[in-house]
């Protein structure tokens, strides 16, 4: 692995391969695609499509969660969620 997708960067699906997708991550620019920054990841690696959801937080510290730096989670009811709905606990002072 050489970069990684963290959790709720929106991701475009360009073409299917077996289990693997060619992806851009359109809020990562990179002179290597004009549509965001390219790559492949696993089908079983991109858990929802949520079209609605929006990012409340962002992960600064290391985590009970073991989500990594810079991962988006939302917000419901004032607890932090992953992009499909579902609440995680980071503990305190890990979230901005």
């Amino acid at each position: 692995m050489v970069t990684e997708v963290v959790t709720g960067e929106r991701v475009e699906v360009l073409e299917e391969a077996g289990e693997w997708l060619r992806v851009v991550v359109p809020d990562h620019r990179s002179h290597l695609d004009p549509r965001g920054y390219p790559g492949w990841v696993r089908d079983d690696g991109l858990v929802v499509e949520n079209t609605g959801w929006e990012p409340a937080f962002v992960v600064v510290d290391e985590n009970q969660a073991a989500l990594p730096l810079g991962a988006l989670l939302g917000e419901d009811e004032g607890r932090a969620v992953l992009p499909d709905g579902r609440p995680v606990e980071v503990g305190a002072g890990v979230l901005r």
